[in-house]
């Protein structure tokens, strides 16, 4: 494995990071989990030892042969293993956090009680859109993918407010399972929470880590052994996911989780998208926020969901209506987290999915 040293509060940035991309959020409760931490030092070193709910998740996942590679500079952390993270604030520092995005059926100020619209007539019209597209040709073996992400963490030591900076990632994933994850540092956004780098803009950026994962670590073919078939395809997606159970009260959150996940591995072809788009329909848990300028200056749509069992966060996807493909998607604390002196409603997490195509080599 190739590593660029990195020091220790990156170290434990880029743990808080995995947390967060395992669908966890910044505020979250240890008991909700079943978890007991008397204090932050026993819940950080939550991270040295599987938990029960790790280890059932492991066995899970490893019998679909579906791993996903986290980049950290002491260890491969699987985006399908549950974490727990939460932004202690030592010195009693505000988190930093980035501006709420304002969408045509609920502005930025109105995101934590604006209802939207009953999102079921677009999602099936998104999930028709995708199932139409045509996939580019694969011009290598090797799966590349670039996205820009937030996440909250905490302010150590002082009063000042750290500079929001987002984290641009990098990887290429090959045939054998092998992945390569390069960590770098993006320019700050601008006042409006946007201005991510666009295509081409990234090359040289300072780089924060390099990490590449042995081969067989992922299922590199998961997704293109999927059913063709549309019907098939969806049943196969739920086995896939685990999201299977149509009386499982998180159901709508796990396909949430789960697309995003999918993302974050392989270059997704658009009848995976189209299948959750259906499937999420189904639920009618979804809620339509309308049109929205993404983190990268991009067209999408606003699709939102109040997690049952996270009641503190209303959780955004924004989709491309002109293709169905995901585009990004956000987390948004809409109840005030006293514990790390966060009010609500604030980001404590986005991610903006900027490029993926097949290409000729991890490099």
């Amino acid at each position: 494995m190739n590593e660029t040293p990195v020091d220790p509060e990156q170290e434990l940035a880029r743990l808080r990071r995995a947390a967060e991309k395992a669908g966890l959020h910044a505020d979250i409760d240890p008991a909700r989990h079943g978890l007991a931490f008397p204090s932050a030092d026993d819940l950080l070193a939550g991270h040295d030892g599987p938990s029960e709910v790790d280890v059932a998740r492991r066995r899970r996942h490893r019998r679909r042969r579906v791993l996903a590679a986290v980049v950290s500079s002491v260890a491969a952390v699987s985006v399908f293993e549950l974490g727990v993270f939460q932004p202690w604030q030592p010195d009693g520092a505000a988190a930093s956090t980035v501006p709420i995005l304002s969408y045509e059926y609920a502005s930025a100020k109105q995101i934590a009680t604006a209802p939207g619209k009953d999102a079921r007539e677009t999602l099936r019209s998104l999930s028709e859109t995708a199932a139409e597209q045509v996939e580019p040709v694969r011009r290598g073996p090797v799966q590349y993918t670039v996205s820009d992400n937030f996440f909250l963490s905490a302010t150590v030591g002082g009063d000042e407010e750290p500079e929001v900076i987002p984290t641009l990632l990098q990887r290429w994933l090959t045939s054998d399972g092998a992945q390569r994850s390069v960590e770098k540092v993006d320019d700050p956004l601008d006042d409006s929470g946007r201005g991510l780098s666009r295509p081409g803009g990234w090359d040289s950026l300072p780089v924060k880590g390099d990490v590449t994962q042995p081969a067989g670590e992922i299922d590199a073919a998961a997704l293109d052994r999927l059913p063709t078939d549309r019907a098939k395809l969806r049943t196969a997606l739920l086995e896939l996911t685990g999201c299977a159970s149509r009386d499982r009260p998180d159901r709508p959150l796990c396909l949430y989780v789960h697309i995003l996940e999918l993302h974050n591995i392989y270059v997704v072809p658009a009848r995976v998208d189209a299948a959750f788009w259906s499937l999420m329909a189904e639920t009618g848990a979804y809620r339509l926020l309308g049109d929205v300028k993404d983190r990268a200056g991009r067209t999408g749509l606003g699709i939102s969901l109040f997690p049952e069992s996270s009641p503190s966060y209303r959780v955004v996807l924004i989709v491309d209506p002109a293709t169905g493909r995901l585009l990004g998607a956000e987390d948004i604390l809409i109840k005030d987290d006293v514990a790390a002196k966060i009010t609500a409603p604030a980001i404590t997490s986005f991610t903006a999915f900027l490029t993926a195509r097949w290409v000729r080599s991890a490099s």
